[in-house]
């Protein structure tokens, strides 16, 4: 057998990295080469002024003063009457409605069409980006975990069983994971992209502002950035939002009433589906110069 045969059944290490950052490329499509073609020219401070419009618009700046509140202590969690739970549904549901809208008129204005976005949830490809989205988040709380040292880390919420503030947070589960992927993650990456920002920029300053309202876990939020950025990559190399708002949800839904058993059922969840998610990472890029789509690129 030649040198040559030899080598190519064998690629080096250098070819394997080259092959997988050539796949990536391909993938690469939020640009104006790609979904953003015919998109009107955005300049970086109209994209910046979008994105911090949105953080402020969805009542997360809100968060990020409330998550210092409890880290310094002039913020305490009280356990609200029935009526101010409804106000809060209501205010939830009404951040979901714009986020919505939003959403919408985005891909309008930007002329994306809306199946390069929004692709069906139940297929085969979006069942491999929510478990992905759902290894994202094991990495991310499993860095939180680590970063603790093995210290209780918990959302900050009043010890309420009753049934309407149960109903609560499943609103604010839906409210979060809609309103989050959408107007803190997909759209400012339209709007980053759109003004030609680089990745590198876009995933450091959209993880800066995931993380900032995250801060009431201390020094163990820090984990939580893996998550973040994680998100963006996915985001980026799929163009698939639904999946990853499902799973955010998924995450998200607490059920106080039900003590501990709900935490043990959504936990049991997201771990079996990020093992999943590392099989759906390793067979989606193959690392052989002769793969198929390599060949289809040539």
């Amino acid at each position: 057998m030649s040198k040559s045969n030899t080598r190519d059944e064998k690629p080096t290490f250098r070819e394997h990295i080259h092959n997988i950052r050539g796949q990536l490329a391909l993938r690469d499509i939020i640009s104006h080469d790609g979904i953003l073609r015919s998109a009107p020219q955005m300049a970086p401070l109209t994209a910046y002024a979008l994105t911090i419009g949105l953080f402020f618009a969805t009542g997360h700046a809100t968060g990020v003063y409330n998550a210092i509140g409890y880290l310094g202590g002039w913020i305490h969690v009280s356990q609200d009457p029935p009526a101010i739970l409804v106000q809060g549904m209501i205010r939830q549901s009404g951040y979901i409605a714009f986020a919505l809208i939003v959403f919408v008129l985005t891909l309008h204005v930007l002329r994306i069409p809306r199946g390069n976005i929004a692709q069906p949830v139940l297929t085969k490809r979006s069942w491999k980006v929510f478990a992905v989205a759902c290894l994202a988040t094991f990495l991310g709380f499993g860095a939180l975990a680590i970063i603790s040292g093995g210290d209780s880390v918990a959302f900050p919420q009043p010890d309420d069983r009753s049934a309407i503030y149960s109903l609560s947070n499943v609103v604010d589960a839906f409210r979060a994971g809609i309103t989050e992927e959408i107007c803190l993650m997909a759209l400012p990456v339209l709007f980053l992209r759109a003004a030609r920002r680089p990745w590198t920029e876009i995933i450091i300053v959209l993880t800066v502002i995931r993380w900032s309202f995250h801060a009431y876990y201390g020094i163990p939020s820090l984990g939580l950035m893996i998550w973040a950025a994680a998100v963006i990559l996915l985001f980026r190399y799929t163009c698939s939002i639904l999946p990853i708002i499902a799973e955010h949800i998924l995450f998200d839904l607490k059920f106080p009433a039900m003590g501990d058993t709900m935490p043990l059922i959504m936990g049991s969840l997201i771990a079996a589906a990020a093992i999943y998610g590392i099989y759906a990472v390793s067979n989606s890029i193959d690392p052989s110069p002769n793969n198929k789509r390599s060949k289809a690129a040539a």
